[in-house]
């Protein structure tokens, strides 16, 4: 009887030791569950399907490179499973990106389409005058 409960206590503990053994990460000294690659796998065919169904956001040469190419994925948590993933191309001279937020694979996630001419694009939105520019009129 004594070697059933000490297996039994075994057995219970392999498995609350097992329930958390999916992927974390670290942020700000936070522990959070991370999704796995699968999942990660997962957020890109969301984002694929997405733009499939979006004719007029992307035209077909793009979207054939989409469904092509790798993405590049972006995710920063703000909690478990949580936080904003950025699923992105290079397409074309444009970076087309998918960006998840809220719990990801949930049914309140959010998405939307971000599209821009230069990937490496900066807004300057420091408030200073651009050499040359004058707001007198000429």
């Amino acid at each position: 009887m004594r070697r059933i409960s000490g297996l039994l206590f075994f057995l219970i503990l392999l498995l609350i030791g097992a329930g958390g053994c999916g992927p974390t990460v670290v942020v700000n000294g936070e522990r959070y569950a991370a999704l796995t690659p699968e999942e990660e796998h997962i957020l890109v065919v969301l984002a694929r399907s997405s733009l499939k169904r979006s004719p007029k956001a992307i035209d077909p040469d793009e979207l054939a490179v989409i469904l092509r190419e790798e993405p590049k994925i972006r995710i920063l948590y703000t909690g478990d499973r949580s936080g904003s993933a950025r699923v992105g191309w290079d397409v074309n001279g444009q970076h087309i990106t998918m960006v998840f937020r809220g719990r990801f694979l949930e049914d309140d996630m959010q998405w939307l389409l971000e599209k821009r001419a230069d990937p490496n694009e900066i807004i300057d939105q420091s408030g200073r005058t651009p050499e040359g520019f004058s707001f007198k009129e000429q």
